[in-house]
């Protein structure tokens, strides 16, 4: 074995935001970590699996996944700043899956737990301000334990290096 040691320092290869960034991953009901905080935050039990496997819905879709009329969800997006699908070359709705869970989100909060619009437009806002403030620690907290990582690998190198130098 040569006495060269060719090490490269993890951050050259997996820098902090190499990561996947886990307020994008998706749990098994599709949503993101963003989608849960919220409704962790609310404290509202959502069952996602009503909406189909797929990337995009029209409004009518939509509308039948949650049981209620087109012009309710046309309605909602002038009240609710969370939910603006985007428009097609045609201009018409093409709603994610992110705006058809953020309309179930609304529709519990307007149907379920009785929130008046202003009511279910405040608390979502608070909820979303919250799970951002949670995503933005955790991230925080990742970074830092990656570079605790980092250091406690490049104190080993500078022990291994200083230990070959007095073997000399």
């Amino acid at each position: 074995m040569s006495d060269k040691h060719i090490s490269t320092p993890i951050g050259q290869v997996f820098g902090p935001n190499s990561r996947l960034q886990e307020d994008f991953v998706e749990t098994d009901q599709g949503q993101t970590k963003e989608i849960q905080d919220i409704i962790r935050g609310l404290n509202l039990r959502i069952d996602f699996s009503v909406i189909p496997d797929k990337m995009a819905f029209k409004i009518g879709e939509v509308a039948e996944i949650l049981g209620l009329k087109s012009y309710v969800l046309r309605f909602w997006e002038t009240e609710f700043e969370v939910l603006r699908p985007k428009k097609s070359k045609s201009n018409q709705r093409v709603y994610e899956r992110r705006d058809v869970q953020m309309a179930l989100i609304i529709k519990a909060l307007v149907h379920e737990e009785r929130y008046s619009i202003d009511g279910a437009r405040s608390a979502l806002k608070k909820a979303k301000s919250e799970a951002k403030k949670m995503i933005e620690l955790q991230k925080a907290d990742n970074e830092n334990r990656f570079y605790e990582r980092e250091l406690s690998y490049l104190l080993k190198e500078i022990r291994s290096a200083r230990g070959r130098l007095v073997g000399k």
